[in-house]
């Protein structure tokens, strides 16, 4: 029996990419619940929604999305599909509290703080554990933490094989800079490699946006082995940002740095120290957003080779002056919605990642738009995110812009609907 195996020339890769730094916040140590130890979640008052990740309603395993208007103990669910196929009443239904089976639990690895997801400190890891255990005996705190362990370990392998590969940056929310500079540039607060004006910098993606608030205080106020020892410039970096920030995220920091270094064989710290901060920052992570300019900029025109009268010429107003119309209009009905999915899902459909480069490090990363003459005229907008090519009928619809907006705004509904679970 002969077989076909799929090739992966890089639009595969770059969307699995892209959805695990969007899903990064989501990022748990599971654990299912046995029969024997399954309770109504109207049993267990002091776990909140967080720590539950998936439900029996009846004979339906559902996932719980958030509080329903309806009062304190109703909730608002959507039922698992079974086998490919969607269960009956696959919508959101509010169900109460006492209706819901608890099957299987979690503790979250990440916390949302400003701009950055941060990994929890290794007290709370501990902490949600202790909350789990005395509902659940699901496992040891020694489990946890080796799971826990093993997904940092591999998030930080991902970003090894972006840096390496030089194709996919990854995503500028992921982690603050003060432990991308630790992780990728070896750099610690309180040595000489670490910049002050930098580290104060930093800092404030923890929330801490004016140290003088801290500054001339005891050190027994912030810790209680402190003593009488005076916060000061000096003693700030060693003192109070790697105790707070760093010291309490030992194993989180460790996982990684063994994920992105192979265990300590690939010396990343050997290339990034030599570069300023802000070089290193702009070569592997991405913008923080993504704005028309941004688009503009990287894309490339690949005209017709007929030589049909007029073609040529409608194809480079199209692509110097529609195009840009129709992304600029596109932008400005999201923003008026208070959206900001368009530009987002044209990046994500023509390169399959929703996260550009910096084009001052990255110049050869562009979005080729082709005219095509051996598609049928009608026929949609198509991408190969393999190459990053955006594919038009070579005709344009007969320059009918309206038309075109219609059909590109089909053919990013796509996006929509290749999810990765």
């Amino acid at each position: 029996m002969e077989t076909m195996k799929a090739k992966d020339e890089g639009g595969p890769t770059a969307h699995f990419l892209s959805e695990t730094w969007k899903q990064m916040g989501d990022l748990k140590v599971t654990f299912p619940v046995s029969q024997k130890n399954r309770v109504a979640w109207s049993e267990v008052s002091d776990l909140s929604k967080d720590y539950i990740l998936k439900v029996m309603h009846g004979e339906k395993r559902a996932t719980i999305f958030e509080k329903s208007k309806k009062g304190n103990d109703f909730y608002r669910i959507q039922y698992d599909m079974e086998k490919g196929k969607e269960l009956e009443g696959t919508k959101a239904t509010i169900v109460s509290k006492k209706e819901l089976i608890i099957v299987e639990v979690g503790i979250r690895l990440f916390e949302l703080q400003d701009i950055s997801f941060i990994p929890i400190t290794d007290e709370r890891l501990s902490g949600c554990f202790g909350i789990l255990s005395k509902s659940f005996p699901i496992t040891t705190l020694e489990k946890v933490k080796e799971k826990a362990r093993l997904i940092y370990r591999a998030l930080g392998r991902i970003m090894l094989f972006c840096i390496i590969n030089n194709q996919n940056v990854i995503a500028s929310h992921v982690l603050p800079r003060l432990f991308r500079n630790i992780l990728l540039r070896n750099c610690m607060p309180g040595t000489s490699s670490y910049e002050y004006d930098d580290l104060i910098n930093h800092v404030t993606d923890f929330g801490l946006t004016d140290i003088g608030i801290i500054l001339n205080n005891p050190l027994g106020l912030f810790f209680d082995d402190g003593g009488d020892t005076i916060l000061t410039k000096d003693n700030f970096a060693k003192d109070y940002v790697t105790r707070v920030y760093v010291d309490t995220r030992k194993m989180a920091l460790d996982a990684m740095k063994e994920g992105i270094t192979l265990n300590g064989v690939f010396l990343i710290d050997d290339f990034f120290s030599g570069m300023q901060f802000e070089v290193m920052d702009r070569l592997v992570f991405s913008h923080a957003s993504i704005s028309v300019k941004d688009v503009l900029t990287i894309l490339e025109p690949k005209y017709t080779e007929e030589e049909e009268l007029g073609v040529i010429d409608m194809q480079t107003y199209f692509f110097e002056k529609s195009l840009p119309d129709i992304l600029r209009k596109g932008e400005e009905k999201e923003r008026r919605k208070g959206e900001t999915k368009f530009l987002l899902s044209f990046v994500q459909f023509c390169t399959g990642s929703c996260y550009l480069p910096d084009p001052a490090v990255h110049p050869d990363f562009k979005i080729n738009v082709e005219f095509s003459m051996s598609i049928d005229h009608n026929a949609l907008p198509t991408a190969h995110t393999c190459s990053n090519d955006l594919v038009l009928p070579a005709l344009l619809y007969n320059s009918d812009l309206d038309k075109f907006a219609a059909k590109l705004d089909d053919s990013l509904k796509t996006v929509k609907q290749f999810n990765m679970p």
